[in-house]
C-alpha cells in the first residue's frame, strides 16, 4: 500500500510518488459564490462545505513519475486514496490542479526530463 493511491474506476489502484513528509497538507475548504453589494457589504453564499483539498510536494521526481502525475491532470476526475486530518484513510473523487516544478536534469541526447525538483500539485474534491 502506498501513501497516495489513485484509480480511474475506483477498483484498480496504482501508487503515486511518495510525497515529502513536510510537503503533505490535507485540508478542507468551502466553495462559495460571495460578492460585495453596491454598499460594500459582503454577501457570503457558501455553495458547498468541507470540500477536500490535498496539497502535495515532491523533490527529485523522475520523468516517469512526472508523466504519471501529468496524466492525472489530463483527466476530468479520478479517485484518490489518502490520509485525512483525522488520520483516517479515505477515498475521494477528485481532480488534479496544475503540476508545477523546476526541471533539474534533461537528457541532452533526446531532451527528455530526467529529474524535477520543487514539484507541487494539489488534488481537489470533485
Amino acid at each position: 500500500m502506498a501513501f497516495l493511491e489513485a484509480s480511474f474506476d475506483n477498483n484498480n489502484w496504482f501508487a503515486l510518488p511518495t510525497v515529502e513528509s513536510d510537503n503533505y497538507n490535507p485540508t478542507y475548504t468551502h466553495e462559495e459564490k460571495s460578492h460585495l453589494d453596491s454598499l460594500g457589504y459582503l454577501h457570503r453564499d457558501i455553495v458547498r462545505r468541507n470540500r477536500a483539498k490535498v496539497l502535495c510536494g515532491w523533490s527529485g521526481l523522475t520523468g516517469e513519475e512526472t508523466d504519471l502525475l501529468q496524466s492525472l491532470y489530463d483527466v476530468d476526475y479520478f479517485y484518490l486514496k489518502f490520509t485525512d486530518n483525522h488520520s483516517k484513510r479515505v477515498v475521494k473523487k477528485v481532480y488534479a490542479g496544475p503540476l508545477d516544478g523546476k526541471v533539474k536534469y534533461v537528457d541532452p541526447t533526446n531532451y527528455k526530463i530526467i529529474k524535477r525538483s520543487a514539484t507541487t500539485m494539489n488534488f481537489i474534491e470533485y
